[in-house]
């Protein structure tokens, strides 16, 4: 009887020799004998002013499902292409966006702001990734045809449609009555501009916005960047590998302690891929924070943001995983142990360690591929 009752607390008992932790060992999905992690097949983007985060979390999915399940040696003889090439983030917020349905269907012609993380991957399953050497070739000759930077064009031209989007009616009504009113009461509100004739500053302003009036009369981001990108859709347009990728996974729950277990098992597992993350991005700022209550609502303040998981290890007992974000590799504005890369200034990161439960508390949605 005795026997029985010992054998049966060992097998129920929710404690292990081994302790709760001792699963939490070091994983690093960045392989050093790719290169230099900053520019290569893990690099530290930087998002900007754009809201797309879901975006380059995606792409980060994307891109290391190739390198190591699908773009190996043989493959790359047989396409004979030497380097693997990386994707592009806009173009898969941009195609998320033009095969948008439901929720986005309408608001999605407008912006390519807010989306999710499996939609970008199944676009990109559906429609095919472009090549990064057409992307950018588009965007500059986009920004050249409107006399604009490059560098700003993406950025310039959504923050003038979100803003026309916002006052709508206001703006429209304006535009219907003069092109040229509308400028100027745009010119006035946003850049204090008196006139015209104009001076300094506002002379340019008044040049490019005059041009970008079409744009802001057809309301609809997604038709410009179809002229941007329209070489995408040629012959030899786009990589060969997209029917290849998986259909994600997803996970979601409201318990911490069920998504921390969750993200151990992904690592674990034999070539562990990295793991998007939908979370308050409020608790890289602060570490007490938590943004979900107890069941699963976010307060005003959470900051819903996308990032990437690229491995874990424990700490004082306790298990950290390190979050690859998208807001470039300064670290000063975090409250978290940065990870620099190795011989190089210690103000370039590429990876943030962060207490697991204080992520888990603030974790929305997990997305991954196999």
């Amino acid at each position: 009887m005795k026997i029985t009752f010992f054998l049966f607390f060992l097998i129920t008992s929710p404690l292990t020799f081994a302790g709760k932790e001792s699963s939490c060992k070091r994983v690093i999905l960045q392989r050093e004998k790719w290169g230099d992690l900053q520019y290569k097949n893990m690099p530290v983007y930087d998002q900007g002013q754009l809201g797309i985060c879901y975006s380059y979390a995606a792409i980060q999915l994307i891109d290391y499902w190739r390198k190591t399940k699908f773009f190996k040696k043989g493959v790359q003889l047989a396409l004979g292409i030497k380097n693997m090439p990386l994707s592009s983030p806009f173009f898969g917020a941009y195609l998320q966006r033009k095969q948008a349905w439901g929720l986005f269907s309408r608001a999605g012609r407008r912006n390519i702001e807010l989306g999710f993380i499996e939609d970008v991957i199944n676009a990109v399953r559906k429609g095919g990734m472009c090549r990064i050497d057409i992307v950018n070739q588009g965007l500059n000759t986009m920004a050249k045809k409107y006399d604009i930077p490059p560098e700003t064009l993406v950025s310039f031209t959504h923050q003038l449609l979100q803003e026309y989007n916002e006052q709508t009616n206001f703006f429209q009504r304006l535009s219907d009555k003069s092109p040229q009113k509308f400028v100027k009461k745009y010119l006035q509100r946003k850049f204090q501009c008196s006139g015209p004739p104009y001076q300094g500053i506002c002379v340019r302003h008044f040049e490019v916005f005059s041009q970008f009036y079409p744009l802001f009369k057809k309301n609809n981001y997604i038709s410009f960047l179809d002229e941007a990108f329209k070489d995408c859709y040629k012959p030899n347009g786009k990589y060969p590998w997209a029917n290849n990728l998986p259909r994600p996974k997803r996970y979601k729950t409201i318990s911490a302690k069920k998504f921390q277990k969750k993200l151990i098992e992904l690592l674990t597992r034999p070539n562990p891929q990295p793991i998007a993350i939908g979370y308050c991005s409020k608790f890289l700022l602060r570490k007490n924070y938590i943004g979900k209550n107890r069941i699963g609502f976010t307060d005003s303040a959470c900051k819903p943001h996308a990032s990437i998981v690229i491995g874990m290890r424990e700490r004082n007992q306790k298990c950290e995983f390190m979050i690859r974000n998208s807001w470039g590799n300064s670290c000063k504005d975090y409250v978290w142990d940065c990870e620099y890369t190795r011989g190089r200034a210690r103000s370039e990161g590429h990876g943030i360690w962060v207490d697991g439960m204080a992520l888990t508390k603030n974790i929305l949605k997990i997305t991954w591929l196999e």
